[in-house]
């Protein structure tokens, strides 16, 4: 399993280091918090689920906007699955 923390979300493009793309996502909704946009998206390969992620302010988010998301490849953190 992946985790990827919500701050460590960005839009292809931006980012420092080695970067993986993430696919596209469909803005639901956001909210201005100050420091960053939280943003509820909608993976367009998997529209049922919703990603919360923090996107930083310099980042112009509106409702129903596609991004391409991508994550600074150190920020991933793999975990184990637990068997039952």
């Amino acid at each position: 399993m992946l985790c990827i923390r919500p701050e460590h979300f960005r839009r292809a493009g931006e980012g420092d280091g080695a970067v993986t793309a993430l696919g596209q996502a469909t803005v639901s909704n956001s909210a201005f918090f100050g420091t960053h946009y939280r943003c509820h998206l909608a993976p367009n390969g998997a529209p049922d689920i919703s990603i919360v992620a923090h996107m930083p302010q310099s980042t112009v988010v509106a409702e129903g906007q596609v991004l391409t998301l991508a994550v600074n490849v150190g920020d991933i953190v793999a975990l184990p699955l637990k068997q039952a």
